[in-house]
């Protein structure tokens, strides 16, 4: 039952953050991100699923059993 409910969440995380509409940027603004990225580009690596798949169920998200 867990694991449906981890799914459920990662497909409905996924559906959400596809269909969000993005804010619009002025040309100025973007050229300043544009600029800052260059020069510190950033990386986020804070995923929680992965991690919890892989320590809680073995790194599989389905029931092949």
């Amino acid at each position: 039952m867990k694991r449906m409910l981890y799914l459920a969440a990662a497909i409905s995380l996924a559906a959400t953050a596809a269909q969000a509409p993005g804010q619009p940027v002025d040309a100025r603004t973007m050229a300043r991100i544009d600029r800052i990225l260059k020069s510190t580009p950033l990386i986020d690596g804070h995923n929680d699923l992965p991690w919890a798949l892989r320590e809680n169920h073995e790194s599989r998200i389905i029931d092949l059993a």
